[in-house]
């Protein structure tokens, strides 16, 4: 945690999209902590109120971990869900129980006030031109809201559709690519198809080879999050060697 950066810290929580936001407005990992509100997130110019919520958990994960305030940070974080999770009760920010337990957790943007939320991404996307990081960034916070949802069907289009873009103007090498794959094999996890879930999952970890030489704490992550698909088909070797893989990384760490 020590050597950690700001653009490695938003890898491993599946924001990187946002470092441009963070740098620009001048937020390290060390004054990370000064941010404690929505209107701190709204100020730096992130718009999803559902990955402001996010980003708030993973900071008072981050600044339990330095006081050595673990337990108490995960309490917040999981919620009812650390009762259904006994395969994934670890207390890692990187690996989160919400992301292999949605069921209760995801679903924070009920009915009405959803379809709000909804349509107020479509009129964005109708503002904007095509193929843009704008455009990019509304399609995946638009799958985010489905994602919330529990929709992942709908999550799936709208986050390839933001791959799509964001692959043209960054091409395939690069950190916001990664967290795409990674996000849509999530999408599939969820969605009970575990063979394109790790398609997707083999994608980034593909990329991040090719991007960083050394361990980087984003694959041990998607490593583990592949070994749980793999575990969901009864591929128990399988399981294993990926679980193998993502401790290996952790310790070089």
């Amino acid at each position: 945690m020590k050597d950690m950066n700001i653009n490695q810290w938003l890898g491993n929580i599946g924001f990187s999209e946002y470092l441009e936001l963070f740098v620009e407005n001048e937020v390290s990992i060390d004054n990370l902590h000064e941010i404690t509100t929505n209107a701190d997130l709204i100020k730096i110019g992130i718009k999803s109120r559902s990955h402001r919520k996010k980003i708030l958990i993973e900071i008072a994960v981050l600044d339990s971990q330095k006081s050595g305030k673990i337990g108490k940070a995960n309490q917040a974080s999981s919620g009812n869900n650390q009762q259904k999770a006994s395969h994934s009760s670890h207390k890692r920010s990187g690996e989160k129980i919400q992301r292999l337990n949605p069921s209760s957790h995801h679903r924070v943007n009920k009915n009405e006030e959803a379809r709000s939320i909804k349509k107020d991404f479509e009129e964005r996307i109708e503002l904007l031109e095509n193929d843009t990081e704008d455009i990019a960034r509304v399609y995946y916070d638009l799958g985010m809201n489905y994602y919330m949802n529990s929709q992942y069907a709908e999550a799936i289009v709208n986050h390839k559709k933001a791959l799509g873009i964001r692959s043209k103007l960054t091409g395939e090498n690069d950190d916001s690519v990664v967290t795409k794959y990674h996000q849509i094999g999530l999408d599939y996890h969820y969605h009970k198809k575990y063979k394109q879930a790790r398609n997707n999952f083999e994608k980034a970890i593909g990329i991040l080879t090719n991007l960083y030489l050394e361990g980087n704490e984003q694959k041990a992550t998607i490593y583990y999050d592949m070994a749980w698909s793999f575990y969901l088909d009864d591929l128990y070797d399988d399981v294993i060697a990926n679980h193998e893989k993502s401790l290996k990384i952790r310790l070089s760490l």
